[in-house]
């Protein structure tokens, strides 16, 4: 049994994200009994209550799926609470410093995050572009990188992980 926490309902990004998901989890997974998406309106607390109660309700949950920074936050959170770092998996999104912190500890074991150095130069040409009346890009694809706890300090990865500061 999976858990899927996402932060809102209606956001482009994360609805896109548990999409694929559970498309991915039904072709190769059929067998594993994904639970129905609970949301924690960007609130890690709720976030951690949800995974705390999903323990307590499903003795076999196996692992946590969280879409954004808070989410996966607040997933981790509750599955120390619970007693069951390293035994419920947790996967999410982003990189931010307590993430980091939590995949180290391996309270998390997977961050897919983008390259956000690379969004920014994206971002400052686009507007460029459309400031000088040039053809603007209407998708550009955010390169992403696995970071799990054997990889985290690889010098590869380094850019992916989000700087509380510049």
């Amino acid at each position: 049994t999976v858990a899927v926490i996402n932060v809102n309902p209606g956001i482009s990004t994360t609805d896109a994200r548990i999409a694929g998901f559970n498309a991915e989890m039904k072709a190769k997974y059929p067998n594993v009994k994904v639970l129905p998406v609970q949301y924690d309106n960007d609130s890690s607390a709720t976030a951690a209550s949800q995974v705390a109660s999903d323990i307590a309700a499903h003795p076999d949950l196996s692992g946590v799926f969280a879409t954004n920074v808070l989410s996966a936050q607040g997933a981790a959170t509750g599955v120390q609470h619970a007693g069951k770092t390293g035994k419920v998996k947790v996967a999410t999104f982003d990189a931010e410093p307590q993430q980091i912190t939590f995949l180290k500890s391996n309270t998390i074991q997977l961050a897919v995050a983008q390259d956000p150095y690379q969004e920014g130069i994206d971002g400052v040409q686009q507007a460029l572009n459309a400031a000088n009346g040039k053809t603007v890009t209407a998708t550009i694809g955010t390169p992403l990188v696995a970071i799990t706890p054997a990889n985290v300090n690889s010098a590869n990865v380094q850019k992916y992980i989000y700087k509380s500061s510049c």
